[in-house]
């Protein structure tokens, strides 16, 4: 949803999922999407995309989701999230094709204990709204055995 913190959340642990169609991993944050309370962990996932005029569009990714989720509470979640993200503009994707081969095997994840962020205990009440962009290079990859959560396992 447009206003929820992370894409993925099952009441503990949290995945926001960033794309970029540059060859640097750089994604833009708010300060609160860096930030996790004690009892939970936060995973950010980085996929590459590469814009074609032959691959993958969105109604291709769609339909290979719905192959694979038996969960039908679920696959009403992605039909919202996916209306609420394109609206009328879903034709308008139709006609937009990104190298699938590419994202898959660039995509990488980071636990956020590794990646910069800023302090908000410095921040006065008066300043909201802080996004800025986070270059991930150098920043260790996560390693999903330290995790047992099912949101992670299904990754």
């Amino acid at each position: 949803l447009k206003t929820a913190l992370f894409d993925f959340n099952n009441g503990e642990d949290k995945l926001e999922i960033k794309s970029t169609t540059n060859n640097e991993r750089k994604h833009t944050f708010s300060l609160n999407q860096l930030i996790t309370n004690k009892s939970s962990n936060l995973i950010i996932g980085s996929v590459i995309i590469t814009k074609t005029g032959q691959g993958k569009n969105v109604i291709d990714l769609i339909s290979s989701i719905e192959k694979r989720v038996k969960d039908k509470n679920l696959l009403v979640s992605l039909g919202r999230i996916v209306s609420e993200i394109l609206g009328d503009k879903i034709h308008e994707a139709q006609n937009v094709f990104f190298d699938y081969a590419t994202a898959k095997d660039s995509i990488a994840f980071f636990d956020i204990s590794g990646i910069p962020k800023l302090l908000i205990k410095n921040k006065p009440d008066q300043i909201t709204n802080i996004h800025f962009d986070c270059t991930l290079s150098g920043c260790p990859k996560a390693n999903f055995k330290n995790y047992k959560s099912k949101l992670y396992k299904a990754l």
